[in-house]
């Protein structure tokens, strides 16, 4: 595979700031609330494509 330079407009990551564990359900719970506020942020934003299982 031959690497490649592409240009492309300008975007936003968004992502979700913990720090934490496993204990008592922390990260599905994590999880949980991450879905929630992307499909959110998709339904009001235009130009926002919700990325899962990354």
């Amino acid at each position: 595979m031959q690497t490649q330079i592409q240009e492309h407009p300008a975007f936003v990551v968004v992502g979700v700031r913990h720090q934490g564990g496993m204990q008592n359900g922390e990260l599905p719970a994590l999880w949980e609330r991450y879905a929630q506020d992307l499909n959110a942020l998709a339904s009001t934003t235009p130009g926002v494509f919700p990325l899962r299982g990354l």
